[in-house]
Order: structure tokens, then C-alpha cells, then sequence
């Protein structure tokens, strides 16, 4: 879209986008081992080189580090891997104990950079991680104006620094993204 001139992608489309990440998320989160035991999986790799978007619309999610209740990849050295611009403040704490809300902050991330044409949280780990940890960061509508109330609402309740803050769930994240739609899109 950059290349075409086109700096943005509309906001129904970016909702759409969210609302299928949503959809796939539940989905995995779900998941049950075959004697019926909830696996308690979490993607913990949401960003936005995971996303593909095809030139059908279809949008996939990709590069799982999937594990029950794991926390952020560590290296030998103990340095933290994966997409930190997308970690939720626990992951980036390296909690051992994170869950499917995790996720949630992940998409409400990718959204913020859909919709603002960048990331709520800029910069390098060491400069973004104090702001990430404590929620700081600009209103989507103060960078992206005509952006709906609604829509902007969903986005800071999924960037809550605290799990209990956030959705309960991507299926309610979805909900949220699937009220703020425009009916006529």
C-alpha cells in the first residue's frame, strides 16, 4: 500500500484484519489435548511481520512460538527474543505464567500500528520497555483524527498494562472490533 501511495489502510479493513486475528486466536486458545485437558496455549509471537494479508483478503497469522503458559523466549545469554514492540508488559517482565490476555495486548498492538501508521510503543527495548510496563502512550485519535471513539476504546482496553484490565479473551476483543464496524462496510 506504501508503495502505491497509500499510507493507511482503511480503518474497516484494518478492523477486519483484527477481527479475523481475533477469530484465529480464540481458536487457539481453545484448544483441548485429546483427553479433553485445555491446553492453555498463547502465540506469543503477535506482530506484524506475523500477519499476512492476501490479495484476496484472507489474512493468516503466522510464526507461532506456541507453549503453555510460557514466557518470552530467552537466549543463552538470557537476552529476551521475539517482537518486543508487540509484548505484553508481562511478557516483556518475562513472566513465566502468561495467558491468552497476552495476546490480546499483542493484537491491540498490531491494531495501534494499523490504524497510527506506527507502534504505541517506539524505540529500543531499553527506552520502550518503561513506557510499555506502565501504558504510556499516544491516544490513537491524537495521531490518527477521524478514527472512531469506539474504535480507539477497544485498542486502549487490549494495551492495558495490567492482564485484568485488558479483554478477558480475543473472542471479546473481536466483540468490540465487530460493534466499532461500520455497518456499511
Amino acid at each position: 500500500a506504501r508503495k502505491k501511495g497509500v499510507p493507511l489502510l482503511p480503518t474497516p479493513v484494518d478492523l477486519q484484519i483484527g477481527i479475523t486475528l481475533c477469530e484465529g486466536l480464540h481458536h487457539l486458545h481453545g484448544l483441548k489435548a485429546a483427553d479433553g485437558r485445555a491446553l492453555k496455549l498463547v502465540h506469543r509471537e503477535v506482530g506484524t511481520d506475523a500477519v499476512l494479508l492476501g490479495y484476496d483478503g484472507q489474512v493468516k497469522l503466522t510464526d507461532f512460538l506456541l507453549g503453555p503458559s510460557r514466557a518470552a523466549v530467552k537466549s543463552e545469554m538470557g537476552v529476551l527474543k521475539g517482537k518486543f514492540p508487540y509484548f505484553s508488559p508481562e511478557q516483556a517482565r518475562g513472566e513465566v505464567d502468561l495467558d491468552r490476555r497476552s495476546d490480546v495486548f499483542a493484537v491491540g498492538a498490531v491494531l495501534y500500528h494499523l490504524v497510527c501508521g506506527r507502534r504505541p510503543f517506539e524505540g529500543e527495548l531499553i527506552d520502550a520497555l518503561p513506557r510499555m510496563l506502565k501504558g504510556d502512550f499516544f491516544a490513537p485519535r491524537s495521531i490518527h483524527k477521524a478514527l472512531p471513539a469506539d474504535v480507539e476504546a477497544a485498542i486502549v482496553k487490549a494495551l492495558a498494562p495490567t492482564r485484568d484490565s485488558r479483554f478477558g479473551s480475543a473472542n471479546d476483543l473481536e466483540a468490540a472490533l465487530k460493534a466499532a464496524m461500520d455497518p456499511a462496510f
